[in-house]
């Protein structure tokens, strides 16, 4: 499992705000606040919460996004929820914030889970990429439950067509 070390440079979010915000939300624990940020990762910059003694996952578009389409936090909120709901390992996402002046930006939050992350290439000697193995209708027999859900995930913000599953999955 990868770690979350400090918060880079440029890319810190306003703790005090995020603190004010979570407080306000019914099912959080209340406690400290600590904020680190998962150093990998290809687009939207992914954060460590720890509110007292548990942790969360913080998702946000990078600074300086232009692109809405490209970062689309409800999008990726609303297929981890329906994925969630029919794939047990998949975190289960806790609340959307679409108030920007919270920490500049649209966000949501997950519970975190611990774990392998697939970058590229699927680990244990296997060697097709993320992409290859996403396609739409294929049985993935490592991954259980996965076969019919490019049809239980489908949602009115969902309409990329046959691509955006794959892209989705390597995000």
């Amino acid at each position: 499992m990868e770690e979350a070390k400090a918060v880079r440079k440029g890319e810190e979010i306003d703790i005090d705000r995020l603190r004010t915000y979570l407080k306000g939300q019914p099912d959080l624990p209340d406690g400290e606040i600590d904020v680190a940020q998962f150093p990998a990762g290809s687009s939207n910059l992914t954060y460590l919460i720890r509110l007292g003694e548990e942790e969360f996952v913080l998702r946000r578009p990078p600074f300086g996004n232009t692109v809405k389409s490209a970062h689309d936090m409800q999008r990726e909120f609303d297929v981890l929820t329906k994925l969630s709901a029919v794939y047990e390992p998949a975190p289960r996402p806790l609340l959307f914030c679409k108030d920007q002046s919270v920490i500049g930006s649209e966000f949501y939050l997950m519970e975190r889970r611990q774990g392998l992350i697939i970058r590229g290439k699927i680990p244990n000697g296997g060697n097709a990429s993320v992409n290859e193995r996403a396609k739409p209708n294929d049985h993935d027999p490592e991954i259980p439950g996965t076969h019919n859900s490019e049809t239980s995930v489908r949602s009115p913000h969902i309409s990329k067509g046959s691509t955006e599953a794959p892209r989705t999955l390597e995000n």
